[in-house]
């Protein structure tokens, strides 16, 4: 907890915060999406806020299991949400290449594999 704590009252950090959402505008109009971190498999509780379609700001709430409290990465690596470079399509493997194919023959695949 001692990074985390770190991270959230770090000077330089909370006036980058600032900085980088100050940018964004106001956050009046914000909806808020309440998912868990995608980093590491701790599962930190966090709180996307997201207007016109695009993450402005990432929180955590207090009365959650990591007490609002959130790394780096959980507070400011949220870019790959939409980055170009994205997988959007699942990737199947079929002679040793990866292709592009449906969600449905993504999950019979996976189903198939998980039977033998």
């Amino acid at each position: 907890m001692r990074i985390l704590r770190a991270v959230r009252f770090c000077m330089p950090l909370r006036r980058a915060d600032r900085r980088m959402w100050s940018k964004k505008g106001s956050q009046k109009d914000s909806k808020e999406i309440d998912t868990v971190c995608p980093y590491c498999g701790t599962g930190c509780n966090i709180t996307l806020h997201v207007k016109d379609n695009e993450i402005v700001r990432v929180s955590s709430m207090l009365n959650t299991w990591n007490e609002g409290l959130l790394c780096a990465k959980g507070r400011f690596g949220y870019s790959f949400v939409a980055s170009s470079e994205r997988l959007k399509t699942p990737l199947i493997k079929k002679e040793g290449k990866f292709c592009e194919g449906s969600w449905d023959e993504a999950i019979s695949h996976i189903a198939d594999r998980l039977k033998e």
